[in-house]
């Protein structure tokens, strides 16, 4: 592993993200389950799934809101520690259930349909190889708990269409692994990502774009608490990727190749839980305070991660689960205090970019053969400059050099006259400067 680890170029920018309060915080939205000790929530659609350790499975239908009135689904008295709300068959819904069982239950997984009672559904999970359920994921399908997978600490758990019993498909004898998280997208069938700790070097990030049948191992600054993806659906393949480990979220926009460290949310903050949106550019990261085990933690982005906004919860935390729907609401979950969420449309009009500044978003390819895209925006309608420099400070391209309209902007820098080597990028206006190294191999 550590051999495969040194042919892995890995770039770590040791510096730490500024970021600043928000002077007009979003309204958050109370929907319930005080009282309730949650482990872990999921959402389908329309529908929301909580689980908890004792209480229950809870679940309500979001077009029912504000009415905060939720149903038992079953389980009471069980540690619950993931629910995977999910498509069923063609006009149904499902829910997973994984537990922690106690000693001599061996029921690792429930299911139930559109919140009748659960049924076990564990054949295949070893005693000798999980302790517990620690997060599920998988594809939808026809069968009631669907194509699913379960980070089950030492071991990664598969059932596909057709089985009838879990299989592993990832464990490390050797060095012992702690899997934790485990994600999928539902639009890419195959894609399969699973993470979380290993004896040997800290740190466990793995992806598969079979379906788990072939493992390639990625590594990020640190071990894996959650993490979030973007697919590049040219390639069928991983592109971005955010992963939360602890006191930093790290990000790499080439499939895990190259890394960085975009957040130190600072002081004995921990952040457990990511979420990002691609289709805004926007992430968000939460968890809690490690001397204050009563504070939830919450920060965001708006631009792939360059730079964040801390928001001040009113509420008792940490926030052990952070969803993110298509209809623009951001759902979070605290142990006792309950399930809420925040309209991201009203968190965008109170916190707007900055009128006057410029950002050179992270170029991506980078590293990069022939060609690279520079994304960059620009607060104010005046004259810009994007030029390229050689690593010995001459000019050797100027890309803009014009005035231009307020507003996001993108450029494609064809380099095939270049030879390989390190580079500079300079975006310039009146007052700003900004400049990102950018690495051509030819």
């Amino acid at each position: 592993m550590s051999s495969r680890r040194n042919l892995t170029t890995i770039f770590v920018t040791l510096c730490i993200v500024v970021f600043a309060s928000v002077n007009s915080q979003p309204q958050v939205e109370s929907l319930g389950l005080d009282g309730k000790l949650i482990t872990s929530m999921g959402i389908y659609g329309y529908v929301i799934v909580v689980g908890t350790d004792g209480d229950g499975v809870f679940y309500q239908n979001s077009n029912w809101l504000p009415d905060s009135s939720w149903i038992n689904v079953g389980l009471e008295g069980k540690n619950v520690t993931a629910v995977y709300p999910h498509k069923s068959g063609p006009v149904g819904w499902g829910i997973a259930a994984g537990l922690f069982p106690d000693e001599g239950d061996s029921n690792y997984v429930y299911c139930s349909f559109m919140g009748e009672d659960f049924y076990p559904n564990s054949f295949g999970i070893s005693d000798s190889l999980a302790n517990g359920v620690y997060h599920i994921a998988g594809f939808p399908d026809w069968t009631i708990c669907g194509e699913k997978y379960t980070a089950a600490g030492g071991t990664l758990y598969r059932q596909l269409w057709g089985d009838t019993a879990w299989v592993p498909i990832y464990s490390d004898g050797l060095w012992p692994d702690d899997l934790i998280y485990v994600k999928t997208d539902e639009n890419y069938g195959g894609l399969v990502m699973a993470g979380g700790s290993t004896g040997f070097t800290g740190v466990l990030l793995i992806k598969s774009t079979d379906y788990g049948d072939t493992w390639e191992h990625i590594y990020p600054p640190g071990g894996a608490r959650a993490f979030d993806f973007d697919i590049d659906s040219t390639f069928s393949d991983f592109r971005t990727i955010f992963v939360a480990h602890g006191l930093e979220i790290s990000r790499s926009l080439d499939g895990g190749v190259n890394w960085e460290i975009v957040l130190n949310a600072g002081g004995c903050n921990y952040l457990d839980e990511i979420v990002f949106d691609p289709t805004h550019g926007r992430v968000f990261a939460a968890g809690g305070d490690c001397l204050d085990t009563t504070s939830a933690v919450l920060f965001y982005s708006d631009d792939m991660g360059e730079n964040w906004i801390q928001i001040q919860l009113d509420f008792g935390g940490p926030i052990v689960d952070l969803e993110f729907t298509s209809e623009g609401y951001l759902y979070m979950a605290a142990p006792w205090t309950g399930v809420y969420r925040i309209d991201l449309d009203e968190l965008s009009i109170n916190n707007p970019q900055t009128p006057s500044s410029i950002t050179l978003h992270q170029i991506f390819p980078n590293p990069f053969n022939l060609s690279t895209t520079i994304r960059f925006f620009v607060g104010t309608a005046d004259l810009h400059s994007l030029r390229v420099f050689d690593i010995t400070g001459r000019l050797v391209e100027t890309l803009v050099n014009n005035n231009l309209q307020a507003g996001e902007h993108e450029v494609v820098w064809n380099a095939s006259g270049f030879s390989s080597g390190i580079y500079f990028v300079k975006l310039e206006s009146v007052e700003f400067v900004e400049n990102q190294k950018v690495i051509l191999l030819k």
